[in-house]
């Protein structure tokens, strides 16, 4: 979902992921992850994950 919105964001909009433990959360943070994709990311150990990106200025 993450790339068919990216293009709308405000630069350092916040992208928040909930459930991040859950296997279909992988190709979200695998992109988020990826530092050629310019995002800093923060998890949260918080019930089945949580996860904060923000696009890196």
């Amino acid at each position: 979902m993450l790339h068919l919105t990216e293009d709308r964001l405000a630069p350092g909009a916040a992208v928040i992921a909930d459930d991040t433990s859950f296997g279909t959360a992988a190709a979200c943070l695998s992109h988020v992850e990826n530092p050629a994709n310019g995002y800093v990311r923060v998890n949260l150990p918080v019930a089945e994950g949580m996860s904060i990106s923000s696009g890196a200025a």
